[in-house]
């Protein structure tokens, strides 16, 4: 893992960018982020930093889906505020509930709404000596097969205290020596999680189908023309189950959710592309849009803008 990660004291403070923008800011972090929620996008980026931990939080103002790799050598703490449907890793998560993800992992994350989004970065051996520390056992062993929860009553606590910890170090780092007040801090951090959490043997669902299966296809399958009937004539289901097993899931219908990765995809092209020899027409056609009209007028629901603002952008 690159020690950049880590840079002591430095804060970042990026207020209403959007969504190509984070990217950017973010991109020593292997993700992409697809808007699920049509309207004009804008979000935050707030970090700060200590020697073994990086602090984030990430407000979004419309439904978003994160998906990819995180730094190698590190654990991930993530906990979202919001009153939308969240999907941590393919299942339907509660608002009280923590992800730890580790090594290895990757992050699979969708909210159907305005959300605000905590990631604690851990640099990977601190985090397993501290956990052990405090509940004298291994961490992989003793969170097999589990998830971690909050009290619904002690959330906000919880989540306070994240942001106190994260203000006071967005305002004072510069005067905190390393060696004497950092590994207290860090601590103390940890400290706050661990005092918070408890694990639940992870709950057993029974499906007829794996609706895993079918969100792999939608996004196998943007630029083809598969629709909703042909998904479940392959799977012998009818449109009305596939319709609440995967908003059940994902809280979004299949067909907004192929709908917001076609649109994405377009419009990350239309970013690249040079004006002068792109048309709109070509790139729509290739994502099965074969009325312009109706995909002009989609486009802007999603994005609150024409395709052909977000291509002149680039001249």
């Amino acid at each position: 893992m690159s020690s950049i990660l880590f840079p002591i004291g430095l804060k970042i403070d990026f207020r209403d960018i959007n969504l190509e923008e984070m990217e950017f800011y973010a991109r020593s972090w292997s993700l992409e982020r697809i808007q699920i929620q049509k309207g004009s996008f804008y979000g935050s980026m707030i970090v700060t930093h200590t020697p073994h931990i990086q602090l984030m939080r990430t407000p979004y103002s419309h439904g978003v889906l994160l998906r990819g790799d995180f730094p190698k050598g590190t654990v991930l703490i993530a906990f979202v505020v919001t009153k939308a449907d969240i999907s941590f890793q393919n299942k339907l998560a509660v608002h009280h509930q923590i992800k730890i993800l580790r090594s290895g992992d990757e992050i699979d994350f969708l909210c159907t709404g305005e959300s605000e989004t905590f990631v604690l970065s851990v640099k990977e051996g601190f985090f397993t000596k501290a956990y052990y520390s405090y509940f004298n056992e291994d961490f992989n062993s003793h969170t097999k097969n589990k998830e971690f929860y909050i009290e619904p009553e002690s959330f906000s606590h919880f989540v306070k205290g994240i942001e106190n910890w994260m203000s006071y170090l967005m305002k004072d780092h510069t005067t905190l020596p390393i060696d004497t007040y950092y590994p207290k801090i860090e601590s103390e951090i940890l400290h706050h999680v661990f005092s918070y959490i408890y694990l639940e043997e992870n709950a057993k669902r029974k499906q007829t189908f794996h609706i895993k299966n079918v969100r792999d296809l939608l996004h196998q399958s943007i630029e083809e023309s598969i629709s909703i009937p042909h998904i479940t004539t392959e799977l012998s289901i009818s449109e009305r189950t596939l319709h609440h097993s995967f908003k059940a899931q994902y809280g979004v219908t299949p067909k907004k959710y192929l709908l917001a990765l076609r649109m994405h995809a377009i419009k990350q092209e239309l970013i690249l592309a040079d004006p002068r020899t792109e048309h709109i027409s070509s790139v729509a056609l290739r994502y099965n849009f074969y009325n312009m009209s109706t995909f002009t007028a989609a486009y802007k629901n999603m994005f609150g803008e024409l395709p052909s603002l977000t291509l002149q952008r680039q001249s």
